[in-house]
């Protein structure tokens, strides 16, 4: 069933931020859509931005959060909630197979989900089945859509940057994954800078810091530990980043529970 669906716009300035493993309804499964700004998408500790034209795709119940913060820039979305049997190993298997941030270069992924809230707005005049015929065609046809992008972004270069963000934490040299994958680094960084907003290195450095705080956070890990497995030179290295990130050190980190500094 179509459980929830709307458009909101939250203005620069101020924090809006959700915690999915705190949610009321932990069944609900969701995709959302950034129509202007960038949404912060945090999962395992690795924030990934959701920019205009793309979207995420997560359960309630998964321990990821978004949100934005009081200094970014306004930020408007359009997402619709589904709920029902069957539906959380829909989404599981979407997102095993193309990510929880999908991009939709056509804008057939933002028609297609104004199509199913079109049939949400008018539920109360249909009966349950044909919701439900509704929502089986919804995910059918995102799966299909899905399919067709990840076939179009088979080049080089797509190629390339589907392997830095699988796995930001692996010892990347950009000179030698762009000669594996056939394009130039040139070309790479500046695909990279539109998509992501910032270089390769400031991101990888992002997502290596976000993941040794949750680990500070999440396991009793010693900052030994949290640095070799994050990618850093040695604790030393890890520290100097978190103070520099966070203005505090690994100690104060793995004091704050509720996933902010």
């Amino acid at each position: 069933m179509i459980k929830s669906f709307g458009e909101e716009f939250h203005p620069a300035g101020r924090t809006y931020w959700w915690v999915n493993r705190n949610r009321e309804w932990p069944g609900n499964v969701n995709v959302q859509y950034t129509l202007q700004g960038t949404l912060r998408f945090v999962q395992n500790g690795q924030e990934t931005p959701v920019n205009q034209g793309q979207a995420c795709i997560y359960n309630h119940a998964d321990g990821t959060e978004y949100g934005v913060y009081p200094e970014d820039k306004s930020y408007n979305c359009l997402w619709v909630s589904f709920a029902g049997a069957g539906m959380q190993e829909h989404w599981n298997q979407i997102r095993e197979r193309f990510g929880s941030v999908v991009t939709d270069p056509g804008g057939d992924l933002l028609q297609l989900m104004r199509e199913v809230i079109k049939t949400g707005s008018f539920s109360g005049q249909q009966d349950v089945i044909s919701i439900a015929i509704a929502v089986h065609q919804f995910v059918m046809r995102l799966i299909r859509l899905l399919d067709q992008y990840s076939e179009l972004s088979s080049t080089p270069v797509e190629q390339a940057l589907a392997r830095m963000r699988a796995n930001p934490l692996y010892p990347w040299s950009l000179k030698e994954l762009v000669a594996e994958e056939g394009c130039s680094r040139e070309h790479f960084c500046r695909v990279f800078k539109e998509r992501y907003k910032t270089t390769p290195a400031a991101w990888l450095s992002q997502q290596r810091t976000a993941h040794a705080r949750y680990l500070l956070q999440t396991t009793q890990l010693t900052s030994d530990e949290i640095a070799s497995q994050c990618g850093f030179s040695g604790p030393h290295s890890l520290a100097r980043t978190l103070r520099r990130v966070y203005q505090c050190g690994p100690q104060a980190v793995r004091k704050q529970t509720d996933g902010h500094i």
